[in-house]
């Protein structure tokens, strides 16, 4: 396993985060369901840009993506033909 947790935390700061409070599963359940999205996606935070048709753009997408989240190209306005 890596030094990095979830959102670009080191892996020890974020065990003494799982650790600190055993009682509350949910937060356990959403950090470690965030952490397996995000390395699937290979994407460092867990932010996701909506498809906005119209408002978006390759560029807006290709900035979010760099920025370590995952970009999306809205294209539900666009012709096919």
């Amino acid at each position: 396993m890596d030094d990095w947790g979830w959102g670009g935390m080191p892996l020890a700061v974020y065990r003494r985060m799982l650790a600190a409070a055993p009682a509350d599963r949910r937060i356990q359940e959403m950090i470690m369901t965030t952490r397996h999205l995000t390395r699937l996606l290979g994407i460092e935070l867990p932010i996701i840009q909506a498809p906005m048709a119209g408002a978006s753009s390759p560029a807006m997408a290709a900035a979010v993506s760099e920025a370590g989240a995952l970009g999306s190209i809205g294209v539900g306005a666009t012709d096919a033909g």
